[in-house]
């Protein structure tokens, strides 16, 4: 065998063995992916089998809490034990009249017996919600479907039609009602349905208190009329008045509809009254705030502030007005050094301890502001001259 032969030998012998790795790596290769497919799948399967024995599991503790609230599964058991404890809920809330009544019974698939029930009696607002906080209490499978509420002429007494729904579930073998309070009320007593409810308007709104706007602390001073007004909003834009609830001082009083406290202090000190705004909503709201009075020695009067001096400008004159550009030029010379000084209006300028500002040109003399000063000074007067106007910088800035 020559040489190049020994090298086709070989080549040929390399493509087999290339061949052979090849297929054999395939082979491992995809039976490691179905086996990971395999596993894939079945840990899919047991996902969805637990997810369906977990679903399950929380159905039957539902339908175990449907049975312990549910009626008796007997239909008859069931009419009588429910009526039972409608006729204690009536008597509960002490109303008028009671008549309880079952209506109807039907079945509903497999799963449960549907009972209908109609309570009929006279009741005050506040034995209504008696009655609602009872019933609404009980953990039993029950709603109310229907409830009419008629009014009596007198405003006292309502006409009530009530229609109840009540569930008795398949398998509840039992032969009494749950006692099992429900926990799906905002407040634990019927107390505090009474102070919201019953103490309303029944054909409108609930009245909302009025707040106070004005501030719990005010000042005054001795021997000075206090001048302090008390304020209210009321949310439902009723009328508000006040009242005086508590005070130790013999002089004040309170106007009841403009709320002005009326006092003229004898004393230094801090005082306290409690005030009351009263709303003339149905029923009356109100709201009280305690206002503390702190009366103080009058503060000592100011002198006035002392006129500026000018001196430092009484060399300074107005010596020429002109136009530039459509706009005017005020020349201001200061004869101590012979400076001259250019301005337009809104420039400031300084003259020793004299500071200026040039608010308004006019053709024959010149507004400037000095502080809380304004003078206008003529052509050829010096600005220590100027006539002061009355009313500072709001006057001069106000249109000619």
């Amino acid at each position: 065998m020559n040489r190049r032969e020994q090298i086709l030998a070989t080549l040929v012998g390399l493509l087999v063995v290339v061949t052979v790795l090849n297929f054999a790596l395939k082979r491992v290769f995809s039976q490691f992916s179905d086996r990971t497919d395999r596993i894939a799948t079945l840990e899919s399967d047991i996902q969805s089998k637990e997810l369906i024995i977990h679903r399950g599991a929380v159905a039957e503790r539902v339908l175990k809490m449907y049975r312990e609230r549910s009626l008796p599964s007997d239909p008859d058991l069931a009419s009588s034990r429910y009526r039972e404890w409608l006729l204690k809920w009536t008597e509960g809330a002490q109303v008028r009249g009671s008549n309880v009544s079952h209506t109807s019974w039907y079945p509903v698939a497999k799963s449960h017996g549907r009972h209908k029930f109609q309570v009929n009696c006279e009741a005050t607002l506040a034995q209504l919600v008696d009655l609602l906080f009872g019933f609404y209490s009980s953990d039993h499978l029950h709603r109310i479907v229907m409830l009419k509420a008629k009014a009596h002429p007198d405003g006292k007494l309502l006409t009530m039609n009530i229609t109840v729904e009540a569930i008795g579930m398949t398998g509840a073998e039992k032969d009494t009602l749950s006692d099992m309070p429900a926990q799906r009320l905002a407040f634990a007593q019927a107390d505090a349905y009474h102070e919201t409810i019953v103490g309303r308007n029944f054909y409108g709104p609930a009245n909302k208190p009025p707040h106070f706007t004005s501030s719990a602390s005010q000042q005054g001073y001795v021997q000075r009329p206090l001048s302090v007004t008390l304020q209210a909003e009321d949310p439902d834009k009723h009328a508000v008045r006040f009242r005086l609830d508590q005070c130790d001082i013999e002089e004040l009083s309170v106007d009841a509809g403009s709320g002005r406290i009326e006092w003229t202090p004898d004393r230094v000190g801090e005082f306290e009254i409690v005030v009351s705004a009263v709303d003339d909503g149905v029923p009356a709201k109100e709201t009280s705030q305690t206002v503390r009075l702190t009366i103080t020695e009058p503060p000592p009067q100011e002198a006035p502030p002392p006129r500026r001096s000018f001196d430092e400008a009484k060399y300074t004159f107005v010596t020429g007005i002109v136009e530039i550009n459509g706009r005017r030029q005020v020349w201001l010379t200061v004869r101590t050094d012979g400076k001259w000084l250019r301005l337009f209006e809104g420039e400031t300028f300084q003259v020793g301890a004299f500071e200026g500002k040039i608010l308004k040109i006019h053709p024959r003399h010149v507004e400037i502001a000095s502080q809380d000063t304004v003078v206008s000074v003529r052509y050829g007067q010096s600005i220590s001259d100027g006539e002061e106007i009355e009313g500072g910088p709001d006057v001069a800035a106000s249109p000619r």
